[in-house]
């Protein structure tokens, strides 16, 4: 429910600021450098982000905060349920934003110039107008894409926790999948993967 959408959002935000970059090395280094988590084992990422949640007082986040005076003992990230789920929820929103940033890209760089040389004619006088009245418009399919792919990982969210060292209390997997993994319905895994199917491909017959 948090993970997809604020994905979704993210990598299109951050697609549309660096293709505004003027400098193309420094474009292309931001571009490797989101897109890099798509092509990286997950449990790789897990070890990395784990320097960050580490439990005791040499994890990144935890030393920060007790050099700046704002906590005295080691926030246990991992093992405080309090904690566990919005360090999931972070881990998965960067993992789940490397494909759809990457189509937002290609999208913007193949927007037509000619368009946006009308919209200044017309009245457009700056990025967010064109972004507005121009580049969503004529987005439609990568914005699709990015929608489908962002629900389609947003199953997978509760793998994140299971993949993540050191911790102790595993969140409840989403409704849609909980019986599944209880008392194994292989006939259910196969019914929501036709649902999936047939919603995707209903929603791209509607916008062709």
């Amino acid at each position: 429910v948090i993970a997809g959408p604020i994905g979704f959002l993210g990598s299109f935000i951050m697609a549309w600021l660096i293709n505004n970059i003027t400098a193309k090395p420094v474009r292309n280094l931001l571009s490797l450098a989101f897109y890099a988590p798509s092509i990286t084992s997950s449990i790789a990422l897990s070890v990395v982000w784990m320097y960050f949640f580490a439990n005791d007082r040499y994890g990144l986040i935890n030393n920060l905060l007790i050099n700046l005076g704002i906590i005295n003992d080691p926030i246990q990230w991992t093992t405080d349920s309090r904690y566990l789920l919005g360090v999931i929820i972070i881990i998965s929103i960067w993992m789940s934003m490397g494909t759809g940033f990457l189509t937002f890209l290609a999208g913007l760089q193949n927007m037509n110039a000619e368009l946006y040389e009308a919209g200044m004619i017309d009245g457009i006088r700056n990025n967010f107008q064109q972004l507005i009245y121009i580049t969503l418009p004529q987005m439609k399919p990568q914005l699709l894409f990015g929608a489908i792919n962002a629900a389609v990982t947003a199953f997978g969210v509760f793998d994140v926790s299971v993949k993540l060292p050191d911790v102790t209390e595993i969140p409840p997997a989403p409704p849609i999948i909980r019986p599944i993994k209880k008392k194994k319905r292989w006939k259910a895994v196969v019914l929501i993967a036709a649902i999936v199917a047939v919603s995707i491909s209903a929603t791209l017959f509607v916008s062709a």
